[in-house]
Parts: structure tokens; sequence; C-alpha cells
């Protein structure tokens, strides 16, 4: 069996988290570099409690499960949750792949685990996707709800220029080729990835601009959302964690994209773009156009638009995951509790 406990802090850049980091199948959102920001930089920020459920082979102490959690207050009402904080797309614990086999095959197991989450008057997990080992095999038993929004990504591979025959429709490709002719007559059109910090800065300054153009109040706009962003962007650009993409034309940022890189998965976090300037130009789509045509030149095999909706994703030939999340604790309360976040859901996005 394994033995479980409750932690207040972990170090999240220890050499042990990322061994087991490397050994199991976690997302991007359980890396070490970005734990380590959320639980420094925001948990304290939002007033949110750390909660890290650790799990280790007896005798050796060799540790196997982690789920990054957090204790955090819905008005009266505390709620032990995924370390989400509105930054992280996919959430779920952290499991060397051998004890994820073990899992699969013994129930007793799976009850231990089951009683790990469910010994919280009141505990959520949220943004799991439909092929996480948390829904699969971990819980598969339980009454899941889906999300309202879903995931969307497209695989890709070599070479470009068969892959945008193969996946962008003619009309889009026709659109993407006039508007990327237009603007390369102009001066200095150029599009790059930047990777010298003081670069990474300027262009993160200048997405900021974009966002406070169109979304005043916008999450990325805060301070404290604006500082973990950067923070990532700058730490793990060296390691390989981390892209930023700059577009710029007659000597000012015009588009920038951010996004964070595991295992050939590219996810598009952010991104902006001039709309008064190059809107008529829909430089936005080019940008991303540009990202993925690098991607798939450094070998990457899929390029991830991570969650939402918005229909310019299907343009690109994404295919769409189902997002799930469940609701743990004492019956009743967890019954309540859905329905409360559900009506808390459906009214934000009226």
């Amino acid at each position: 069996m394994i033995h479980f406990e409750q932690l207040r802090e972990f170090d999240f850049l220890s050499e042990e988290y990322r061994q087991l980091f490397q050994r199991s199948s976690a997302t991007v959102f359980q890396q070490p570099l970005w734990l380590d920001g959320v639980y420094s930089r925001l948990a304290p920020a939002l007033g949110a409690e750390p909660v890290i459920i650790t799990g280790r082979v007896p005798g050796d102490a060799t540790l196997v499960f982690l789920a990054p959690m957090l204790r955090r207050r819905y008005g009266p009402v505390p709620i032990v949750e995924f370390a989400d904080l509105g930054v992280s797309d996919y959430c779920g614990p952290v499991i060397d792949c051998g004890f994820e086999a073990m899992i699969a095959r013994d129930p007793d197991l799976q009850r231990s685990v089951l009683g790990v989450f469910g010994g919280f008057p009141l505990c959520r997990l949220q943004k799991v996707r439909d092929d996480s080992v948390i829904r699969t095999e971990m819980f598969k038993t339980r009454n899941w709800t889906p999300s309202p929004l879903c995931a969307h990504a497209v695989p890709l591979y070599a070479p470009f220029t068969q892959w945008r025959k193969d996946v962008i429709s003619s009309k889009f490709r026709r659109d993407l080729q006039r508007n990327r002719r237009s603007l390369s007559a102009r001066s200095d059109f150029r599009f790059q990835e930047v990777t010298d910090p003081d670069a990474i800065k300027d262009a993160f300054f200048a997405l900021r601009s974009m966002h406070e153009d169109r979304w005043e109040d916008g999450q990325f706009c805060r301070p404290d959302f604006f500082e973990f962003y950067l923070d990532i962007a700058v730490r793990g650009q060296p390691v390989g964690l981390t892209r930023t993409y700059l577009t710029t034309c007659e000597g000012r940022a015009i588009a920038v994209d951010f996004c964070v890189v595991h295992q050939g998965r590219v996810a598009l976090l952010l991104g902006g773009f001039d709309s008064e300037g190059f809107g008529q130009h829909s430089v936005g789509t080019l940008s991303m156009e540009s990202a993925i045509e690098d991607s798939i030149s450094r070998g990457d095999q899929v390029f991830d638009f991570t969650i939402g909706d918005e229909p310019y994703k299907k343009k690109f030939g994404t295919e769409p995951t189902a997002m799930w999340h469940l609701w743990l604790g004492h019956p009743a309360v967890a019954s309540l509790a859905g329905l409360a976040f559900a009506l808390r859901t459906k009214l934000k996005s009226t």
C-alpha cells in the first residue's frame, strides 16, 4: 500500500518532484516551474491555502503520487480544489506511471485514492480532460459532470506546407496568404520567438497593452497574474518550457503569442494583437499560423488551443476534447455545490 500525507508546503523545484513529473503522464500545468509559480506567487496573492497530498512507497519513501490542491473560500464556503486559480487549463494529480497501472488494476487502491480526496467536507476536481487517468481509471464509477467548454487541439506533422494543405480550408488559406502578402509589402514585417529576458518583458508589456485595449478588467492585466505569467515566461524559456512569439511591423509589436510546451505538445495560453492598427489584416491568426509552422519545424506533434470554444480554432482543424469536473464530500453538500457552481457559470456567460 501507499502512505498518503497532507502537507501545507512542498518544494516543487526539488529533484524528487522533477523525477516524479518525468515518470508521469501529467500535463504542462503540473510542470515544476509552473506549480512553483502558482504556489509561491498566485496562491498568497489570492488568499488560497496550499493543500498538497503526497503518496509514498513505505520503506524507501519514494514519491509516487502528488495532488496539487488549494483550499479557497467561495463566500462562506471553504472548498478544496485542484491548484488552478484561473491559469491552469488541465488539472489532475501527478502519478508515477507504474503506480498508475497499479491503480487501474486494484479496486482497493482506487478506494484508497478516492478516500484521500473524499476526506474533505467539500472537494472539487475541476478541469479534468476526458482522457485523464483520474476520470478513466481512478474515479470511473463516479458521476462526473461535463464542463460547459471543451479543449481544442490539432495534430501536427511535417512538412508544414502539406499540413497546411490538408488541414486548413482553401478559403482560409487564401485569406491568410492575402493578408500575409499585404503585410509583407510593408516595412519590416517579421515573426520571431524572443528569447532574451528583456525582449520577453517588452513583448509582455506590449501584450498587456493589447489586452487592456480590449478587456480593461481582464485577468491578465491584473498585476499578480501579469507577474506570474511574465515570471514563467522568463524562467521557462531556457529550459524549453515556454515560447514567446512576437510579430512586428514598421518598428512596433503588432501581435504576441505565449505558449507552454511539454513532450511535443504546444499549448497556446495567451495571445493579443493590435486590433486598431492591424486588425483588418487578421494579424492574430497570421501569428498563430506562424507559431504552428515554427512548432512543426521543431518536431512538435500537437498544437493545443486549450479551453474555449472560439470559432477561429476550428479554422485550424482542431478537434474538441470534453472537460469534466467532479464534486466529492458529503453527498448533499456536494450536490448543492454542483448546482450552485452551474448557476454561477451560467450567469457569468450571459
